[in-house]
């Protein structure tokens, strides 16, 4: 497993070695469509990165804007299954979704797909599938697509940490003093400024406390 690494406000974690030139054109050939610059970028410094905690806004049809994210980019490499790019589109183009050629599915979020749509009409927007999810869970229940950002520039720019979402992280998943010490450490990395936040700042005195760190 890989050292987290900074990409512009983002830390990836659990990243892959970058694409090879021979990846790229056998994804290009197989979407059919050319990959924009701006992922091409990211897949060097993120391929196959996980991106826990954050999330952007998107628009749904019924005219709300709820937060999605992407919890991990699937990769390049050829002769993989789950989280491959072209393992993925197959299924994608198989599956429920029945994807047209140069629509790509790019990220698994938290019941909510990513995709780059290439197609003449998407232009390179990213848009999400929401999965409906049961009614106890207070979220919504309905399956529907929702757009996120008009390109991956644009969608990368988007992100933001879920600050919310990583306090209660911190709050309850420690078991012992080392694991909150282990937290600390990665909260210096993902939200520098976390003792000036009484959220992240409480949610890891509550941790300490709980475990006897």
């Amino acid at each position: 497993m890989s050292a987290p690494v900074r990409f512009r406000h983002l830390v990836l974690e659990d990243v892959e070695p970058p694409p090879t030139a021979r990846e790229l054109a056998a994804i290009e050939e197989r979407l059919g469509a050319t990959l924009p610059a701006s992922y091409c970028a990211f897949l060097e410094q993120g391929n196959g990165a996980s991106l826990a905690f954050y999330v952007c806004p998107s628009r749904s049809p019924d005219g709300t804007s709820p937060r999605v994210g992407p919890a991990r980019f699937h990769s390049t490499r050829l002769y993989g299954g789950w989280g491959t790019l072209l393992f993925e589109l197959e299924q994608a183009r198989t599956n429920v979704f029945q994807l047209p050629p140069r629509i790509l599915p790019i990220a698994e979020g938290w019941s909510a797909p990513v995709f780059l749509d290439l197609t003449p009409e998407g232009a390179g927007r990213v848009v999400v599938f929401r999965r409906g999810l049961p009614g106890w869970t207070g979220l919504p229940t309905d399956s529907a697509w929702l757009d996120v950002a008009p390109s991956f520039e644009a969608y990368l720019n988007a992100l933001e940490l879920d600050r919310e979402e990583l306090a209660h992280e911190v709050a309850n998943s420690p078991t012992t003093s080392a694991h909150v010490a282990a937290w600390e450490t990665h909260l210096d990395l993902l939200a520098p400024d976390w003792r000036d936040d009484e959220r992240l700042r409480g949610a890891l005195e509550a941790a300490r406390g709980r475990v006897g760190g």
